[in-house]
Protein backbone atom coordinates (compact mmCIF):
# COMPACT_ATOMS: atom_id res chain seq x y z
CA UNK A 1 0.00 0.00 0.00
CA UNK A 2 1.26 3.49 -0.90
CA UNK A 3 1.63 5.40 2.37
CA UNK A 4 2.48 8.71 0.67
CA UNK A 5 -0.86 9.19 -1.08
CA UNK A 6 -3.95 7.33 -2.16
CA UNK A 7 -6.75 7.87 -4.66
CA UNK A 8 -10.30 7.57 -3.38
CA UNK A 9 -13.03 6.51 -5.82
CA UNK A 10 -16.07 8.15 -4.23
CA UNK A 11 -17.17 11.71 -3.55
CA UNK A 12 -15.89 13.11 -0.28
CA UNK A 13 -19.31 14.51 0.69
CA UNK A 14 -21.97 12.19 -0.71
CA UNK A 15 -20.01 8.97 -1.42
CA UNK A 16 -21.19 8.90 -5.04
CA UNK A 17 -19.08 7.28 -7.76
CA UNK A 18 -20.59 9.57 -10.39
CA UNK A 19 -17.39 11.59 -10.78
CA UNK A 20 -16.08 13.43 -13.83
CA UNK A 21 -12.50 14.61 -14.41
CA UNK A 22 -12.83 18.33 -15.27
CA UNK A 23 -9.35 19.82 -14.79
CA UNK A 24 -6.04 18.01 -15.21
CA UNK A 25 -3.10 20.20 -14.16
CA UNK A 26 0.40 18.80 -14.30
CA UNK A 27 1.44 16.77 -11.28
CA UNK A 28 3.62 18.79 -8.90
CA UNK A 29 5.43 18.51 -5.58
CA UNK A 30 3.39 19.71 -2.58
CA UNK A 31 3.17 23.49 -2.81
CA UNK A 32 4.14 24.39 0.75
CA UNK A 33 6.80 21.77 1.25
CA UNK A 34 9.89 23.91 0.88
CA UNK A 35 13.31 22.33 0.44
CA UNK A 36 16.64 23.31 1.91
CA UNK A 37 19.51 24.66 -0.17
CA UNK A 38 21.21 21.28 0.15
CA UNK A 39 18.24 19.56 -1.51
CA UNK A 40 17.78 21.91 -4.46
CA UNK A 41 19.48 19.49 -6.83
CA UNK A 42 17.36 16.56 -5.67
CA UNK A 43 14.35 15.50 -7.75
CA UNK A 44 11.22 16.24 -5.73
CA UNK A 45 8.39 13.72 -5.64
CA UNK A 46 5.30 14.79 -7.52
CA UNK A 47 1.65 13.93 -6.95
CA UNK A 48 -1.46 14.23 -9.16
CA UNK A 49 -3.64 17.35 -9.06
CA UNK A 50 -6.61 16.05 -11.05
CA UNK A 51 -9.85 17.89 -10.20
CA UNK A 52 -13.10 15.92 -10.29
CA UNK A 53 -16.72 17.08 -10.27
CA UNK A 54 -19.38 15.05 -8.47
CA UNK A 55 -22.42 14.93 -10.72
CA UNK A 56 -24.67 14.04 -7.79
CA UNK A 57 -23.86 16.70 -5.16
CA UNK A 58 -21.76 19.19 -7.15
CA UNK A 59 -18.52 19.10 -5.16
CA UNK A 60 -15.24 19.91 -6.91
CA UNK A 61 -12.46 17.86 -5.37
CA UNK A 62 -9.11 16.17 -5.66
CA UNK A 63 -9.38 12.41 -5.31
CA UNK A 64 -5.64 11.95 -4.78
CA UNK A 65 -4.94 12.55 -1.09
CA UNK A 66 -1.33 13.13 -0.03
CA UNK A 67 -0.43 12.00 3.48
CA UNK A 68 -0.90 14.80 6.03
CA UNK A 69 2.48 13.84 7.49
CA UNK A 70 4.08 14.88 4.20
CA UNK A 71 2.05 18.07 3.88
CA UNK A 72 2.31 19.29 7.46
CA UNK A 73 5.34 17.57 8.94
CA UNK A 74 7.56 20.60 8.24
CA UNK A 75 4.88 23.27 7.88
CA UNK A 76 6.14 26.84 8.34
CA UNK A 77 3.27 29.15 7.33
CA UNK A 78 1.81 31.20 10.19
CA UNK A 79 -1.51 33.05 10.12
CA UNK A 80 -0.19 36.31 11.52
CA UNK A 81 2.10 37.00 8.56
CA UNK A 82 -0.80 37.21 6.07
CA UNK A 83 -1.94 40.68 5.12
CA UNK A 84 -5.17 41.61 6.92
CA UNK A 85 -5.74 38.29 8.69
CA UNK A 86 -5.13 39.46 12.26
CA UNK A 87 -7.81 42.15 11.93
CA UNK A 88 -10.08 39.80 10.00
CA UNK A 89 -9.99 37.23 12.80
CA UNK A 90 -10.47 39.92 15.45
CA UNK A 91 -13.74 40.91 13.77
CA UNK A 92 -14.61 37.23 13.25
CA UNK A 93 -14.30 36.57 17.01
CA UNK A 94 -16.34 39.67 17.87
CA UNK A 95 -19.09 38.63 15.44
CA UNK A 96 -19.27 35.10 16.88
CA UNK A 97 -19.50 36.34 20.48
CA UNK A 98 -22.10 38.98 19.64
CA UNK A 99 -24.23 36.52 17.70
CA UNK A 100 -24.17 33.48 19.99
CA UNK A 101 -23.63 35.07 23.42
CA UNK A 102 -21.58 32.33 25.13
CA UNK A 103 -21.19 32.68 28.88
CA UNK A 104 -17.96 34.26 30.14
CA UNK A 105 -15.11 31.77 30.40
CA UNK A 106 -16.79 29.35 27.98
CA UNK A 107 -14.44 27.07 26.07
CA UNK A 108 -13.58 27.94 22.47
CA UNK A 109 -11.61 25.37 20.45
CA UNK A 110 -9.94 26.11 17.13
CA UNK A 111 -9.06 23.15 14.89
CA UNK A 112 -5.96 23.84 12.83
CA UNK A 113 -5.24 26.79 15.10
CA UNK A 114 -1.81 27.58 13.66
CA UNK A 115 -0.12 30.31 15.73
CA UNK A 116 -3.26 31.00 17.79
CA UNK A 117 -4.19 34.28 16.10
CA UNK A 118 -7.96 33.85 16.32
CA UNK A 119 -7.87 32.33 19.80
CA UNK A 120 -6.05 35.38 21.17
CA UNK A 121 -9.04 37.45 20.10
CA UNK A 122 -11.44 35.06 21.85
CA UNK A 123 -9.22 35.24 24.95
CA UNK A 124 -9.48 39.03 24.90
CA UNK A 125 -13.27 38.63 24.85
CA UNK A 126 -13.26 36.58 28.06
CA UNK A 127 -13.22 33.04 26.68
CA UNK A 128 -11.11 30.03 27.66
CA UNK A 129 -9.32 28.79 24.57
CA UNK A 130 -7.61 25.68 23.27
CA UNK A 131 -5.90 25.14 19.94
CA UNK A 132 -5.30 21.92 18.02
CA UNK A 133 -2.44 22.22 15.53
CA UNK A 134 -0.40 19.40 13.93
CA UNK A 135 2.66 21.53 13.06
CA UNK A 136 4.71 20.89 16.19
CA UNK A 137 6.94 23.97 16.11
CA UNK A 138 4.03 26.32 15.45
CA UNK A 139 1.93 24.70 18.19
CA UNK A 140 4.79 25.05 20.68
CA UNK A 141 5.27 28.74 19.87
CA UNK A 142 1.53 29.35 20.24
CA UNK A 143 1.56 27.71 23.67
CA UNK A 144 4.60 29.72 24.71
CA UNK A 145 2.79 32.89 23.66
CA UNK A 146 -0.13 32.12 25.97
CA UNK A 147 -2.50 30.14 23.74
CA UNK A 148 -2.53 26.52 24.95
CA UNK A 149 -2.23 24.33 21.87
CA UNK A 150 -2.19 20.55 21.45
CA UNK A 151 0.41 19.53 18.87
CA UNK A 152 -1.61 16.88 17.06
CA UNK A 153 -4.13 16.23 14.31
CA UNK A 154 -7.75 16.50 15.42
CA UNK A 155 -9.34 13.04 15.67
CA UNK A 156 -12.06 11.19 17.63
CA UNK A 157 -9.43 10.19 20.18
CA UNK A 158 -8.23 13.78 20.57
CA UNK A 159 -11.84 14.99 20.90
CA UNK A 160 -12.39 12.45 23.69
CA UNK A 161 -9.18 13.52 25.44
CA UNK A 162 -10.18 17.20 25.25
CA UNK A 163 -13.64 16.49 26.62
CA UNK A 164 -12.16 14.57 29.55
CA UNK A 165 -9.48 17.14 30.39
CA UNK A 166 -11.13 20.45 29.44
CA UNK A 167 -14.87 19.78 29.14
CA UNK A 168 -17.18 20.48 26.22
CA UNK A 169 -16.89 23.57 24.05
CA UNK A 170 -19.48 26.26 23.45
CA UNK A 171 -17.81 27.21 20.17
CA UNK A 172 -15.60 25.22 17.83
CA UNK A 173 -13.99 26.91 14.85
CA UNK A 174 -12.12 25.51 11.86
CA UNK A 175 -10.80 28.11 9.47
CA UNK A 176 -9.18 27.16 6.18
CA UNK A 177 -9.20 23.57 7.40
CA UNK A 178 -12.38 21.91 6.11
CA UNK A 179 -11.09 21.87 2.53
CA UNK A 180 -7.92 20.10 3.65
CA UNK A 181 -9.49 17.03 5.29
CA UNK A 182 -10.51 13.85 3.49
CA UNK A 183 -12.71 12.12 6.09
CA UNK A 184 -15.23 14.89 6.73
CA UNK A 185 -17.89 12.66 8.29
CA UNK A 186 -15.53 11.58 11.07
CA UNK A 187 -14.44 15.19 11.54
CA UNK A 188 -18.02 16.39 11.97
CA UNK A 189 -18.93 13.58 14.36
CA UNK A 190 -15.85 14.38 16.46
CA UNK A 191 -16.84 18.05 16.55
CA UNK A 192 -20.41 17.14 17.44
CA UNK A 193 -19.27 14.96 20.34
CA UNK A 194 -17.19 17.81 21.74
CA UNK A 195 -19.80 20.57 21.57
CA UNK A 196 -21.96 21.44 24.56
CA UNK A 197 -25.77 21.42 24.08
CA UNK A 198 -26.62 24.26 21.69
CA UNK A 199 -22.94 24.66 20.92
CA UNK A 200 -22.04 26.10 17.55
CA UNK A 201 -19.51 25.15 14.89
CA UNK A 202 -18.18 27.98 12.74
CA UNK A 203 -15.88 27.47 9.79
CA UNK A 204 -14.37 29.59 7.10
CA UNK A 205 -13.45 27.92 3.85
CA UNK A 206 -12.61 28.66 0.26
CA UNK A 207 -15.58 29.34 -2.01
CA UNK A 208 -15.24 27.30 -5.18
CA UNK A 209 -17.52 29.53 -7.25
CA UNK A 210 -15.28 32.55 -6.72
CA UNK A 211 -12.21 30.45 -7.41
CA UNK A 212 -13.60 29.64 -10.86
CA UNK A 213 -14.98 33.12 -11.59
CA UNK A 214 -11.69 34.78 -10.69
CA UNK A 215 -9.46 32.17 -12.37
CA UNK A 216 -7.58 31.58 -9.12
CA UNK A 217 -6.26 28.25 -10.28
CA UNK A 218 -3.06 28.62 -8.27
CA UNK A 219 -5.26 27.77 -5.28
CA UNK A 220 -5.50 24.21 -6.58
CA UNK A 221 -2.79 22.34 -4.73
CA UNK A 222 -2.42 19.28 -2.56
CA UNK A 223 -3.47 20.82 0.76
CA UNK A 224 -6.79 21.92 -0.72
CA UNK A 225 -8.61 18.74 -1.68
CA UNK A 226 -12.16 20.20 -1.75
CA UNK A 227 -13.51 23.34 -3.44
CA UNK A 228 -16.88 24.04 -1.87
CA UNK A 229 -20.01 25.84 -2.85
CA UNK A 230 -23.09 26.10 -0.68
CA UNK A 231 -25.28 23.41 -2.25
CA UNK A 232 -23.00 20.41 -1.57
CA UNK A 233 -22.38 21.60 2.00
CA UNK A 234 -26.09 22.13 2.64
CA UNK A 235 -26.71 18.54 1.54
CA UNK A 236 -23.88 17.22 3.71
CA UNK A 237 -24.53 18.93 7.03
CA UNK A 238 -28.08 17.71 7.77
CA UNK A 239 -26.79 14.14 7.87
CA UNK A 240 -24.85 14.94 11.02
CA UNK A 241 -26.26 18.18 12.42
CA UNK A 242 -29.26 20.45 12.55
CA UNK A 243 -28.12 21.96 9.29
CA UNK A 244 -26.40 25.15 8.26
CA UNK A 245 -27.63 28.23 10.11
CA UNK A 246 -26.02 30.68 7.76
CA UNK A 247 -23.48 31.22 5.05
CA UNK A 248 -21.95 34.58 4.27
CA UNK A 249 -19.30 35.78 1.90
CA UNK A 250 -16.32 37.45 3.47
CA UNK A 251 -14.64 38.24 0.18
CA UNK A 252 -14.12 41.88 1.15
CA UNK A 253 -12.21 41.01 4.30
CA UNK A 254 -9.47 38.76 3.04
CA UNK A 255 -7.22 41.03 1.01
CA UNK A 256 -5.48 38.88 -1.57
CA UNK A 257 -7.70 35.87 -0.77
CA UNK A 258 -11.17 37.14 -1.75
CA UNK A 259 -12.99 33.86 -2.28
CA UNK A 260 -14.04 32.71 1.19
CA UNK A 261 -17.36 32.04 2.86
CA UNK A 262 -18.28 31.45 6.50
CA UNK A 263 -20.58 28.58 7.52
CA UNK A 264 -22.24 28.20 10.92
CA UNK A 265 -24.07 25.08 12.08
CA UNK A 266 -25.75 24.04 15.31
CA UNK A 267 -25.62 20.42 16.42
CA UNK A 268 -28.03 18.31 18.42
CA UNK A 269 -26.60 17.17 21.74
CA UNK A 270 -25.05 13.69 21.67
Amino acid sequence: MNTEYYRRNTCRLCDSKNLELVVKPAATPPGDRYVSADDLNQVQKIYPLDVFFCRDCGLLQLLDVVSPNILYGNYIYTTSISLGLVEHFRQYAVNVIERFHPKPNSLVIDIGSNDGTILRHFQALGMRVLGVEPATDIAQKATESGVETLATFFSPEVAQKIQYEYGKASIITANNVFANIDDLSTLIESIRSLLSPNGVFVMETGYGVDLIKNDVFDNIYHEHISYFNVKPLASFFPSSSDGINSCRSCRNQRGIYPFFCTITARFSAC
